[in-house]
């Protein structure tokens, strides 16, 4: 979804809203802190601000002088991020209209608007949050 077509910030609010009330993410404060930090951030025109190193120190209270390149907490949290995310849209979010992906390589989440098939026809694979696998150059 490009910035044009974005949905608008109460739907992204209440996608928020419903993923961290679930129970999917009950147990995890860390990453519901986390996932809400980034979309806020998103939402308020900050992506850009959205880095390792932010993160670390606003999210998980990591000291100033706090070494993202060292230290893998932030990225270790993304990937677990990431699985829940998932998690969570193949259970109690799978008719939710709005999908919340954070992918690889980046802490700027993105919104899929996904509409569910009706219940007598095959549901359509919702776009992956993750990019699709590259193929390498071979010579021929």
């Amino acid at each position: 979804m490009t910035k044009t077509d974005r949905p608008a910030y109460e739907l992204v609010r209440r996608a928020l809203g419903a993923i961290i009330a679930s129970d999917t993410f009950a147990r995890s404060e860390r990453l519901r802190s986390f996932l809400s930090y980034i979309v806020e951030r998103e939402l308020s025109g900050k992506a850009a601000q959205l880095k390792g190193y932010s993160i670390g120190i606003d999210v998980f209270g990591r000291a100033p002088g706090f070494d993202a390149g060292n230290d893998p907490l932030v990225r270790v949290h993304a990937g677990k991020l990431r699985k829940l995310l998932e998690q969570y849209y193949q259970t109690e979010g799978a008719a939710d209209p709005l999908r919340i992906c954070v992918p690889l390589g980046s802490y700027v989440p993105e919104y899929r608007l996904f509409q569910p098939a009706p219940q007598d026809t095959a549901a359509p694979a919702p776009r992956p949050c993750r990019p699709q696998a590259r193929r390498s150059w071979l010579p021929a």
